[in-house]
This record gives C-alpha cells, sequence and structure tokens, in this order.
C-alpha cells in the first residue's frame, strides 16, 4: 500500500496578491507589514529570522541591497547558516518603500550618518511601530526523541 505525503498549502500567485492588497489597505504599518509577509512568502524566512536579521545584512554600506543574504546561524532554525536571495521585484520595491517609511519617520536612524540609507546598521531590519526591536522570548519544544529544547520566537511579531 502506497502512503501520500502530506504537503503544506500553498498560497496562489493571485492569493499572494490580495493578501498583499488587503494588507496595504487595512494595516496601520503597511509598509513594514508587506516587508514581513514578502519576506516570509518570497524568501522562505521564518518570523524569528525576520525578527533578528539587520539593516547591514541586507544592505550594503552604500546603501546597495545584497543579491545574496548569510543568515547567521544564531538566528536560524537548527543553528545552520544559509543564504536567501531577495531578488524578487516586489520584495525589492517593498524594502525601498519600507527604508524610506524608516527614515521619514526616523526610526532606528542615526544622526548625520549617510550610510545604509541613513539607518543604524546594527538594527534590526524590521522594527515595532514605536521603533524597537521585537521581543523574543524562549519556548520549550520536544522533538521526535522526546527530549526538549530550547528555542527563541518572536510572538509579538
Amino acid at each position: 500500500m502506497r502512503q501520500h505525503i502530506k504537503r503544506a498549502e500553498v498560497l496562489s500567485p493571485s492569493q499572494i496578491r490580495h493578501l498583499l492588497r488587503v494588507t496595504d489597505a487595512t494595516s496601520r504599518h503597511p509598509e513594514r507589514d508587506a516587508v514581513i509577509l514578502l519576506l516570509g512568502l518570497a524568501c522562505g524566512m521564518r518570523i524569528t529570522e525576520i525578527a533578528q536579521v539587520t539593516v547591514a545584512d541586507f544592505y550594503f554600506a552604500s546603501g546597495d541591497l545584497r543579491r545574496e543574504v548569510s543568515l547567521r546561524a544564531a538566528i536560524t532554525k537548527g543553528c545552520r547558516q544559509r543564504c536567501i536571495y531577495p531578488s524578487s521585484p516586489k520584495i525589492i520595491a517593498a524594502l525601498g518603500r519600507y527604508v524610506l517609511h524608516r527614515r521619514e519617520r526616523e526610526l532606528g536612524t542615526a544622526m548625520g550618518r549617510t550610510d545604509y540609507h541613513g539607518l543604524n546598521p546594527h538594527l534590526p531590519l524590521v522594527l515595532s511601530r514605536k521603533g524597537y526591536s521585537f521581543s523574543l522570548s524562549m519556548k520549550p519544544r520536544t522533538d521526535a526523541q522526546g527530549a526538549t529544547t530550547d528555542y527563541w520566537a518572536a510572538d509579538s511579531l
């Protein structure tokens, strides 16, 4: 007897477009929320990775977007470094809008700084509405062998 592997459901392109339109129309922070959605959908990033990735991870000092972003082992699931590629025109445009939004509202900016689009390179790329990092909480996880391990979760994001 053949066993079927269950696969996660996937959003269709039209569902993704609808999700982004609804986010743009109803969110209090559409620039930020679009970036969060697209980093997860287009780049395959997990929420905790999105909460911890920094401006310097995504941008060169010149302000150019990196074509390859190396996610540090300390922030990834399984503590293994991996690369993502923010090459979709939608993610590039969303990142540009969000960086402009942060500069206009002076969220995580540095006085007189011209590199990194004027943003502090050591701060997270995605900030809360007040300009702070999203908090992380320690959660327990039980693996297949029954052992309990702890992991960081960005519940508020």
